[in-house]
């Protein structure tokens, strides 16, 4: 189980794919900012071509799959910009609000960084250590599986469109925080956007072939079923791309509510 008292080892995890991509041959709009917020340790290894080979060989199908999400949810952001509201849901260690940091001023738009307090408080502090401005980005603490989990962030959004970006976070929820963040981001505005990557089958799937209990999934749902789901959840289903990155048993999906689809 993830522990919600300490910095999210995940996000750790995920830092650590994007400073690797950073090194490669093709690292064309590559997370420049990921390597900050890794250990000491790991941060003097990442120069080594073989340590990286080597993290690559342990993470699997896993590397390639978070470089290409990364990509995803980068072009998604830049996008999104211009409804004007960015909320990052589980944040983690996400970079965008200051390596697009010229765009979002263009666009005038406000973002919103949501995720346990723990893992925030490291990200600020990482940040201001290296002299990196969040600019106007809000930090907002938030706890998927208890209370409401907007509660903080919907007094601060003006009522206008939003745009919610959920990377990396829903394979980790219960179904019933899942819903809950769904149902409460639907009512956040009378237009707005919302993209996420999934698991694409059943958790019990992958749970079976795994022994650490950390690694254990909870969520997820095959593509035709999670297109179903979020129409009968009132939102209008833009895209649904498996196969990201060569993993077969992820997706992700873009949807929009306050949209008259004929």
């Amino acid at each position: 189980m993830l522990d919600p008292r300490s910095p999210s080892s995940t996000a750790e995890t995920t830092a650590l794919m994007r400073a690797v991509s950073c090194l490669e041959d093709d690292h064309d709009g590559a997370d420049t900012l990921a390597r900050l917020f890794l250990p000491e340790d790991m941060r003097a290894k990442l120069d080594n071509g073989a340590w990286r080979e080597a993290v690559k060989e342990r993470a699997g199908g896993i590397y390639p799959y978070i470089v290409a999400r990364t990509r995803y949810f980068d072009r998604v952001f830049a996008e999104c910009l211009s409804v004007g509201q960015v909320v990052l849901l589980g944040a983690g260690y996400d970079t965008r609000a200051y390596r697009f940091a010229e765009r979002v001023r263009e666009a005038g738009a406000r973002v919103f960084e949501l995720d346990a307090a723990p893992t925030q408080e490291r990200k600020r502090a990482i940040l201001a250590a290296n002299g990196i401005d969040a600019g106007e980005t809000q930090f907002v603490p938030m706890d998927f599986e208890h209370g409401a989990p907007l509660l903080g962030c919907i007094a601060l959004l003006d009522g206008s469109s939003v745009a919610f970006i959920w990377e990396g976070v829903t394979l980790y929820l219960s179904p019933d925080a899942f819903e809950r963040t769904l149902t409460a981001v639907r009512e956040t505005s009378a237009y707005g956007v919302i993209a996420f990557d999934y698991l694409n089958v059943n958790p019990a799937e992958w749970n079976a072939k795994v022994t650490r209990k950390d690694e254990q999934l909870r969520f997820g749902m095959g593509m035709d079923a999670m297109e179903e789901y979020m129409r009968s959840m009132g939102f209008g289903v833009v895209e649904n791309l498996g196969g990201l990155g060569g993993k077969e048993t992820m997706s992700v999906i873009r949807a929009e509510w306050g949209v008259v689809y004929s």
